[in-house]
């Protein structure tokens, strides 16, 4: 046994042992350190990369350090300094560098770990869905929302095809994760994002965005059990390319902020209007939003998303973005597999129920029947939803769209809309 520990001790074994120990117990206190400033800790979890993490940090660490030393030995080497000067100054350097040691750790758990991608030693979160039974998404969606204080069903929740049992859930930051458990966090950014094309758009301007939902939000990990869960596509939820109901409610509550600056309120105006590409009197709304003062108990966001909804047809933008969406996707599907009367004649009828609800004299009368056998039926339906500003709109398009064009060009006062599909 003395000639292996002799023998270990000549190779360098236990030197590098050492090291990795070293390492390892470094790398822990940096992983937790950046875990305690999330509000959690957990000396347990993901221990195999705590070795790596700490070899990522001694090799930062150790550049500068390391060149120092290099530059004071060469330097003292040629000089005609006494051996025991030559050997106090370098011991005062590295007194010197172990009294920043500790402060050093700190400010790199705090600052550089999570800038650093977790594949090179860090701890930055990667962005990802979760994907699993339909059950088990539905639950961790229902944690997400409970933690963050919103309804469930502002998350998305898809199902990876028509008729599958994979669903997959809202977008989150994946801080770390092995085979048991994974650390989520879902932010007030990614959460704006998944919601509103109009906040990822403001966001994406350098716009800072606070909602009444998001309001008092702070980044809170989450713990999930991976037996929950299947694993993470990196293929995130993006919300509908048209404007929609919450996409009034950040324009709210960014003109909201600063209701004095015209400017501010006319560009939002004008995102908000682009999707509808006509929206009479612009200049007119954007000076009675700026000039809106809520009745007393109700705050300036609630009362510029009244004025913006009775403008926009707040109603109306949920039901045009739910089936815009279902019309792309049919679109994109008949690309690959052919046309699909079953799903277009289904479409057709949930659109035609929508809209007899606000307009029961439509009952009598299904404006979709002769269309769906035509080659372009779901795009031109997508077309005609993009630019409606309230249901009437939409119906008037689908007349005119069914209205022969000898028709619309004798004197029909939809010739500009019902050609352009």
């Amino acid at each position: 046994m003395k000639e292996l520990d002799s023998y270990l001790e000549r190779r360098g074994a236990k030197h590098f042992a050492t090291f990795l120990m070293a390492c390892y117990l470094v790398g822990t206190v940096i992983f937790n350190i950046h875990l305690s400033s999330l509000g959690i800790s957990e000396f347990d979890f993901v221990r195999l990369r705590y070795i790596f993490v700490g070899l990522v940090f001694a090799g930062i660490s150790g550049v500068i350090p390391g060149l120092v030393f290099w530059f004071l030995r060469r330097r003292f080497a040629t000089t005609r300094r006494k051996k025991k000067d030559r050997t106090r100054i370098l011991r005062r350097w590295e007194a010197f560098f172990w009294i920043l040691l500790f402060p050093w750790i700190f400010l790199y758990s705090w600052w550089i770990f999570p800038a650093i991608p977790a594949g090179a030693g860090g701890g930055k979160p990667f962005l990802a869905r979760p994907f699993g039974e339909q059950s088990k998404i539905l639950r961790i969606n229902e944690l997400i929302a409970f933690e963050m204080g919103i309804p469930s069903e502002n998350l998305p929740f898809e199902l990876a095809t028509k008729n599958s049992k994979l669903a997959i859930g809202a977008n989150v930051r994946v801080l770390d994760q092995n085979s048991d458990r994974a650390l989520l966090v879902l932010t007030p950014d990614l959460y704006l994002r998944s919601r509103s094309k109009l906040a990822g758009d403001m966001l994406d301007s350098g716009e800072k965005i606070q909602t009444r939902q998001t309001q008092k939000w702070k980044e809170k990990p989450l713990l999930v059990r991976m037996r929950d869960i299947d694993g993470f596509t990196k293929t995130l939820y993006e919300p509908p390319d048209i404007l929609t109901r919450e996409d009034l409610a950040v324009a709210a509550a960014i003109i909201s902020e600063s209701p004095k600056q015209a400017k501010r309120v006319v560009a939002v105006a004008e995102r908000i209007s682009d999707d509808l590409k006509r929206v009479e009197n612009l200049e007119n709304l954007a000076v009675k939003i700026a000039t809106t003062t809520p009745a007393p108990g109700v705050e300036k966001v609630e009362a510029i998303e009244a004025v913006l909804g009775e403008a926009f047809g707040a109603d109306f933008l949920e039901f045009r973005a739910k089936f815009f969406q279902k019309s792309l996707w049919l679109a994109d599907f008949e690309k690959f597999h052919g046309q699909n009367l079953p799903e277009r004649k289904l479409l057709a009828r949930e659109i035609f129920e929508g809209l007899s609800e606000e307009f029961p004299e439509l009952a009598e009368a299904d404006f979709f029947a002769d269309g769906v056998r035509e080659a372009d039926f779901p795009r031109k339906l997508a077309r005609m939803l993009r630019g409606a500003r309230d249901a009437r709109e939409f119906v008037e398009r689908v007349v005119a769209w069914r209205v022969p064009e000898v028709e619309l060009q004798s004197g029909s006062g939809f010739s500009g809309s019902g050609t352009s599909f």
